[in-house]
């Protein structure tokens, strides 16, 4: 039907390949006695389409303040590690770079996305014994705007990563609620106090 291919490596060999595959389907057309349109290249666009989502320009917070991306030009630790009196406290002195056309005034607020680190995230999976995989949905008992997503399943790690700073202090209604839900007689007393 049509020649051995063979190409040499030491030359070029996709040229090669590319003068043997040329003529390959109008011959093996002509040899099966098939018509000529057979052994035209159909000329086809992409197979798939990628479409990227910013899922932090989609995050309530971020929509609500009309907020922006910054660059950390420095970051320095203030309080003293080393030394006769070191602190366990952490203290940082940020540079932040704003962008082009915005501008910063006395009074302004800068806000800050929680982002948790992977040790804190796997802290929690562990301790509430969660698997990774998991998908859960919020659903608001409240008219009030929370900048969850809700009402729509999300990964449980885009939640622990993103959306809540489980760094944060607990807040005496926190620990309320978190008594009033213990199986645990004894820390149900000790949170309630």
């Amino acid at each position: 039907m049509y020649k051995r291919g063979e190409g040499d490596a030491r030359g070029d060999f996709d040229n090669d390949y590319r003068n043997w595959y040329g003529g390959l389907w109008s011959s093996m057309a002509t040899a099966l006695q098939l018509p000529e349109s057979a052994a035209k290249t159909q000329v086809t666009g992409p197979r798939v389409s990628v479409t990227f989502v910013n899922k932090q320009a989609a995050n309530p917070i971020i929509r609500s303040y009309s907020a922006v991306g910054m660059t950390v030009r420095a970051n320095r630790e203030l309080q003293r590690r080393d030394g006769e009196r070191p602190s366990e406290r952490s203290t940082r002195h940020l540079e932040i770079v704003l962008p082009s056309g915005v501008t910063y005034n006395a009074g302004d607020y800068l806000g800050i996305v929680p982002r948790n680190g992977l040790d804190q995230i796997q802290r929690v999976l562990l301790r509430f014994k969660l698997d990774a995989g998991l998908y859960l949905t919020i659903t608001p008992r409240t008219s009030v705007s929370t900048y969850l997503p809700v009402n729509e399943p999300v990964p449980l790690l885009d939640v622990l990563a993103n959306r809540v700073e489980l760094q944060d202090v607990a807040t005496r209604a926190q620990l309320a609620s978190l008594a009033e839900h213990t199986q645990d007689t004894a820390e149900r007393r000790h949170f309630s106090h």
